[in-house]
């Protein structure tokens, strides 16, 4: 079997943004201007729990046949988190946001944009 590229990427750009906000949330949270409260690390250190769960959902499946038919699930999860992502992003930048929010639109638009494509693309059967 071969990796599938797609869900490996996936994995290790989710796994290092969940890591890093389980593990620091009030240094990122100061990033993005957020206030480095004690709700607010929370809430940052839940969404980086989720990041690590649809991770280890993407590295599961490094080597499923996804795109078409195949894995909709899982590209279906993807691209609803990228596609949500983004539009809160693009938000967050129309109201004058800095250089962080519009680094994260520009991945999760990425990133977003390829999911999309793996609904309607079927995958080459690998050997």
């Amino acid at each position: 079997m071969r990796i599938q590229l797609l869900p490996a990427a996936t994995a290790v750009l989710l796994a290092s943004g969940g890591l890093a906000l389980l593990f620091a949330p009030q240094e990122v949270g100061s990033l993005y201007g957020v206030a480095g409260s004690v709700p607010s690390s929370a809430l940052l250190q839940a969404f980086g729990a989720a990041l690590l769960g649809l991770a280890a959902m993407n590295w599961t499946s490094r080597f499923s046949l996804l795109g078409g038919l195949h894995g909709r699930a899982i590209v279906s999860a993807n691209f609803f988190h990228f596609a949500i992502g983004l539009a809160v992003f693009t938000r967050a930048i129309s109201r004058g946001s800095t250089a962080p929010w519009w680094i994260s639109a520009a991945v999760y638009g990425v990133a977003a944009v390829a999911h999309g494509m793996s609904f309607f693309i079927a995958p080459k059967p690998t050997i």
